[in-house]
Parts: structure tokens; C-alpha cells; sequence
């Protein structure tokens, strides 16, 4: 009887052991999917972060060429208005001084007549 018992209590720890050696395995394939999981949950956040610096860079781009171009387009309208503002004071030179050179006409027919 103490054999039975000494049989029962071997087998016991026996099957004990295995399901000990089964639920290690499992623990151990449990771990691995985590792990794994927890990989592509980087490695889909590092790809996150990299379409977002992209996406940034291509906004920063696209801006940087608009505001290249709104520059470029104020000098150019600067440039016009100071061709035009040269060119009007260009013209009213020129009426000062046709204005001026006939003023002088006028006196000299004056002072003429005054002398005949």
C-alpha cells in the first residue's frame, strides 16, 4: 500500500512536471507574440513618425516655394513702380523744362520788343 502511494505521488509529480514544462512553452510562445507585437507596434509608430516628417517636409517645401515666389513677385512689382515713378518724374522734368525754356522764349520776344 505505501507502494501506491509512493506510485501515486511519483505519478502526481510527473504530470505535474510536464504541465509545468507545457505551461512554460506556452509562457514562453506568449512572451515571443508579445514581443513581436510590441515590435510592429514600433515599428508602425516609427513609420507614423517618418510620414509625418515627410508630409511635413513636403508642406515646408510647397511653402517655402510660395513664399520664394511671393518675394520674387514683390521685387518684381517693386521694380515696376520704380520704373514708373523714374518715368513720371522723368516727364514732368522734361514739361519743367520745356515750360522753362518757353518762359524764356516769352521774355525774349518781350525784352525784343522793348528794344524796337
Amino acid at each position: 500500500m505505501l507502494a501506491d502511494v509512493e506510485k501515486g505521488r511519483i505519478e502526481r509529480l510527473a504530470n505535474a512536471r510536464k504541465e509545468a514544462a507545457l505551461l512554460g512553452e506556452d509562457l514562453h510562445r506568449q512572451d515571443e507574440n508579445s514581443r513581436m507585437q510590441r515590435f510592429a507596434l514600433f515599428q508602425n509608430y516609427l513609420n507614423d513618425l517618418s510620414n509625418q516628417a515627410r508630409g511635413l517636409q513636403t508642406s515646408n517645401a510647397a511653402l517655402f516655394a510660395s513664399e520664394r515666389q511671393r518675394d520674387s513677385d514683390l521685387a518684381v512689382n517693386r521694380a515696376n513702380l520704380a520704373l514708373r515713378y523714374a518715368a513720371e518724374e522723368r516727364q514732368q522734368q522734361e514739361a519743367r523744362e520745356r515750360q522753362a525754356r518757353e518762359d524764356m522764349a516769352r521774355i525774349a520776344l518781350q525784352v525784343a520788343g522793348l528794344l524796337v
